[in-house]
């Protein structure tokens, strides 16, 4: 007595670590319809679209189309179409809005006390900076934010290696 042959299913294969390596998701997926695919682990901000396109999409809407039809013939997200088309009803200008720009950090205004401080002590924690700060400059920064600013201006904590741990006896 011989069993039916059983068919294998074949399933689509897709390589193990597709959540990993800078993929969104499944191969080729965009988490957003304002980003492009992402290369080589990215590392990039999306770049906005061109006001060529913007212009478009506003002439399209001109001439009795929707902004959602619009969207659909562009290839664009709806609600891209659509805040478009609000922004262009409300200021009469589909340009981009500016970027912010970098933001400079407030303590670069105390760089040399900053470091002055780290050289007389060498032993101080993050804590204990941010204390100072706030006590004596009245400025309450996070200790990620001093951490940030040391690293930035190449100051390290690290241990001097010629103090190692004795060994095991």
């Amino acid at each position: 007595m011989t069993r039916p042959a059983v068919e294998k299913l074949q399933l689509e294969r897709f390589p193990i670590d597709v959540s990993r390596n800078g993929h969104g998701g499944f191969p080729h997926a965009r988490k957003s319809d304002s980003c492009f695919p992402v290369v080589n682990g990215g590392g990039t901000m999306a770049k906005g679209y061109s006001t060529d396109l913007r212009e478009r999409v506003v002439a399209i809407v001109e001439s009795g189309a929707s902004a959602r039809e619009a969207a659909r013939l562009l290839d664009l997200g709806a609600s891209t179409a659509i805040r478009w088309i609000e922004r262009w009803t409300t200021t009469g200008s589909v340009a981009a809005k500016p970027g912010t720009g970098h933001i400079r950090s407030p303590l670069e205004q105390h760089k040399q006390w900053l470091i002055d401080l780290v050289a007389a002590e060498p032993d101080l924690t993050l804590a204990e900076i941010r204390i100072r700060l706030a006590r004596e400059k009245k400025l309450n920064a996070g200790a990620t934010s001093i951490w940030r600013f040391y690293e930035r201006h190449a100051i390290t904590f690290k241990k001097n290696p010629a103090r190692r741990r004795a060994g095991s006896a």
